[in-house]
């Protein structure tokens, strides 16, 4: 997603990210992963009211071994995106788009954990090609 950054700058747009908690947040930032701003939630509120879905146990392994996870794994060891698996894992994310007047003009929820919108997908949301 970092990687639509530079034309969300261009076109006055915040780019921005909710973490679950400060775990890991020191390294995400000198890893250069995300270049817009972090807030971290640690009541879990903001995923709450965008019913964003919690994940037990038995909804969590099956997802582990399909191929939409095997290739996600793949692609971000490619990226030299490594994991240490430590922390709250047990939410689905999603994306939220919010134009200057505070409509909502996009709303993606994770129904599996190797599913994200494409930045396409995001930037033409907000009109910008």
């Amino acid at each position: 997603m970092d990687s639509i950054a530079p034309h969300l700058s261009k076109h006055d747009v915040r780019f921005v990210a909710i973490g679950l908690e400060d775990l890991g947040s020191a390294e995400f930032h000198k890893g250069n992963f995300f270049s817009g701003e972090l807030y971290i939630d640690p009541t879990k509120k903001t995923f709450s009211d965008l019913q964003f879905k919690d994940v037990g146990l038995i909804q969590m392994l099956p997802s582990l071994f399909d191929k939409k996870a095997r290739d996600a794994i793949n692609k971000s060891r490619e990226q030299k995106i490594g994991g240490d698996m430590k922390g709250d894992k047990n939410h689905y994310g999603g994306v939220l788009v919010v134009d200057k007047g505070g409509k909502l003009v996009f709303l993606y929820r994770q129904q599996h954990f190797a599913e994200f919108p494409t930045p396409e997908e995001i930037l033409q949301s907000l009109g910008i090609s």
